[in-house]
């Protein structure tokens, strides 16, 4: 943001040749109480908005620029006008910091538009999938400006973002990740700044070491498995993770067990680390053995987006479900094994002590 020192000196040419970018302007008098409560609040805003380069803000002081404010139609002190493209127009402001911010950010929208689609009617059904919502009390405006400030970033970008306001929001807001139509993730951490950057770090690069199935069938979005060869390829598998969000929701075999995976697939441990892709859609996959290489697996997915993959038939349906299923009987049996051992040692020292009694006897 770029605040400007404006006076009768400067103030037409400055605006005339930054027309191209709204002016918030503040008209003040040293002498007035409620400016002198405001003023505070409206440098807070400056410095809030202080890296955003769309927007202009000035305050001019009245008494000494007269001619300045004898352009505008000012009813009282203080008057908040925006300067665009040679309108002048009466924006009312409060005197509070959360508003101050959000009637910067309102500003903006105006001209920019907005990453956040307002929900007004509560049954208003979405239609992108994955969504995050931010639920705000009415007149709360403090989630609602983290999300406009973090949906402003590179980074988050990518995210389909809802708000409304709602009576079922708690004291500082709800934020919710809706990875399908039917299933949902709640933020449980208070909503500091910080707890919502973490919160949508989680989803922005649909990272889940867990296999969703429903949401992966209704998601209409490539699904990737990863299977390492060590614990140390965990860490290219982050690396695609993210770097290939935009195209694939990724999975960990971990979650089911890397033998079990790589054996469904037909893949050795020599072929290892390697990625699996499915098509919800098609219902078939296609596997890329020893992925190490960003460029190579770049043109994998292109290959898949362009039909050209070596893509086999597979029942995502049944046959996975039938991955789980072993690997829950596997579960299943490893821990019935090692309650009979825990209860034989039990009863061996039981044994052991009760002879040691009876020989004391």
């Amino acid at each position: 943001m770029i605040h400007a020192v404006l006076d009768k000196s400067n103030f037409s040419n400055y605006v005339s040749q930054h027309s191209d970018k709204p002016i918030i302007a503040m008209l003040h008098m040293n002498w007035c109480g409620h400016c002198k409560h405001a003023h505070p609040f409206f440098n807070e805003m400056q410095n809030y908005f202080a890296d955003f380069e769309e927007l202009i803000t000035t305050d001019v002081e009245c008494e000494a620029n007269r001619e300045v404010c004898s352009q505008f139609s000012i009813s009282g002190y203080p008057s908040y006008f925006i300067l665009y493209q040679g309108k002048k127009t009466n924006k009312f402001c409060k005197a509070n910091y959360d508003y101050m911010v959000n009637y910067g950010y309102e500003v903006m929208e105006e001209v920019y538009g907005s990453n956040l689609t307002q929900i007004k009617d509560e049954k208003y059904k979405i239609d992108k999938i994955p969504y995050i919502e931010f639920l705000e009390e009415p007149n709360n405006l403090t989630l609602l400006n983290y999300a406009r400030y973090l949906l402003r970033k590179p980074e988050f970008k990518t995210l389909n973002a809802y708000y409304r306001n709602s009576t079922e929001a708690g004291p500082n807001g709800t934020l919710i990740y809706h990875f399908s139509s039917t299933n949902s993730i709640k933020c449980k951490d208070p909503l500091t700044f910080q707890n919502v950057i973490n919160f949508l770090l989680k989803f922005t690069s649909d990272i889940r070491e867990e296999w969703d199935f429903k949401s992966i069938l209704e998601s209409q979005k490539l699904f990737s498995i990863y299977i390492p060869r060590t614990s140390m390829d965990n860490l290219f598998y982050r690396k695609c993770a993210n770097h290939f969000s935009r195209i694939s929701t990724f999975g960990h075999s971990k979650s089911v067990g890397t033998k079990i995976v790589a054996s469904k697939f037909g893949l050795s441990n020599k072929e290892l680390p390697a990625i699996v892709v499915f098509d919800p859609n098609t219902k078939k996959f296609a596997k890329f053995a020893k992925s190490s290489n960003i460029t190579e697996l770049e043109q994998f997915y292109q290959s898949i987006t362009d039909g050209k993959a070596n893509e086999e038939n597979y029942n995502l349906d049944d046959s996975i479900f039938d991955v789980i299923s072993q690997s829950n009987l596997a579960i299943i049996s490893l821990s019935l094994s090692i309650g009979i051992i825990i209860v034989g040692v039990l009863f061996y020292t039981y044994n052991c002590a009760l002879g040691n009694l009876k020989k004391m006897d």
